[in-house]
């Protein structure tokens, strides 16, 4: 069995911070204690010591960090595997442009996915759950179904909604809007009228014409009040209204979601599962470079500091 070996840097008989940032701020603060000492005096040669000794540390730590490289190696087979003849087309620049899209998405999955843990809480799995079975139907990746879902339950939570309610209500909007997107021929796409379908249940009902729905205030109220909820006040009426409004806009797209479950063949839905297929190997390679781009942040923020430092100094 393998064991730990815990390492202590002491500097002039005092332990500090083993991080790499702890050894950085060590490192800056003797260059600046230098710049005052009269070279050769015991002190400097003291201070030069414990610079090397520190030096030599983020050197190796730079060492270990070009070990990213067998990273690429090791993902090129899987590369080649799925680009096949027409990796031979990509150009260098196209390389880097993809490289820096690939950033990008990592960046907002990681921001995304902690929004979701934080919206639908333990309620989460049940949102997961129904992106993995319906996403890729609606044209998405169950990552953008569960932000889309998130997106709704984050207005709902405010309002009163506990996480389980949130989580359902969400992730019923969001279903009804594959089969929306779709019955909309293509003109809409499953994000846009999640967008719609959640700004409805706040009241901002204009946009539901587009989409061949028409709810007014009118009957809003008369739903609430053939429930018996007219009188209700506040965060109980919020809720109510936001419920009656999903209702009345299930029983006003009945023709789109019988459509939607009987075309699970045609050349729309096909293409729909198609491109989101597609996003899902950029995510998951998005996801796996995570721990790399993070390690090249790592590595490129020595180089930032030292520039800033030269700049301040030429000041």
């Amino acid at each position: 069995m393998a064991t730990r070996r815990q390492v202590n840097i002491y500097i002039n008989g005092r332990e500090i911070n083993k991080t790499i940032n702890g050894i950085r701020g060590e490192a800056k603060k003797l260059n600046r204690e230098l710049a005052y000492l009269e070279i050769g005096s015991a002190e400097y040669n003291q201070k030069m010591k414990e610079l090397k000794q520190l030096n030599g540390i983020l050197g190796d730590h730079r060492k270990r960090l070009r070990g990213v490289d067998s990273v690429w190696k090791k993902m090129r087979g899987g590369i080649a595997a799925f680009a096949g003849a027409a990796a031979a087309a990509f150009t260098a620049d196209a390389i880097v442009s993809y490289g820096t899209e690939l950033f990008k998405l990592g960046t907002e999955m990681e921001v995304l996915t902690r929004k979701a843990e934080t919206v639908f809480g333990d309620a989460l799995p049940q949102v997961t759950q129904q992106a993995e079975a319906n996403a890729n139907a609606m044209g998405l990746t169950a990552s953008q179904y569960t932000d889309a879902a998130a997106a709704i339950g984050d207005l709902l939570i405010p309002m009163g909604f506990m996480r389980t309610e949130a989580a359902d209500i969400s992730t019923q909007l969001v279903d009804l809007s594959g089969a929306l997107a779709e019955w909309s021929g293509g003109q809409r796409s499953a994000e846009e009228v999640t967008k719609i379908l959640g700004k409805a249940i706040l009241g901002e009902r204009e946009q539901l014409k587009e989409l061949g729905i028409s709810i007014q205030e009118a009957d809003v109220q008369a739903a609430l009040a053939e429930k018996g909820l007219q009188n209700l006040t506040g965060e109980m009426l919020q809720q109510a209204k936001a419920a009656v409004t999903l209702e009345l806009i299930t029983a006003k797209s009945a023709d789109a979601q019988a459509a939607f479950a009987e075309n699970s063949d045609t050349l729309i839905r096909k293409q729909a599962e198609l491109n989101a297929k597609f996003r899902d190997i950029q995510e998951n390679l998005a996801q796996a470079l995570i721990p790399v781009f993070n390690r090249l942040l790592d590595a490129a923020a020595p180089v930032i500091e030292s520039v800033a430092d030269f700049i301040i100094n030429l000041v």
